[in-house]
């Protein structure tokens, strides 16, 4: 498997609130918090209980 066809599989398997965050990040980069890893995740579980 060369790079590029590992990059379309680790992109094929984001979830998809991942994937609006990724792309946000690239097209309005100031306009997004950067998070570190876990931080999405954490704020998944939080949203889960609200």
């Amino acid at each position: 498997m060369n790079e590029e066809q590992a990059a379309e599989e680790w992109w094929d398997c984001l979830p998809s609130k991942r994937k609006t965050q990724i792309w946000k990040w690239i097209v309005s980069p100031s306009g997004e918090t950067p998070q570190i890893p876990g931080q999405m995740e954490l704020l998944e579980k939080i949203e889960e209980k609200q």
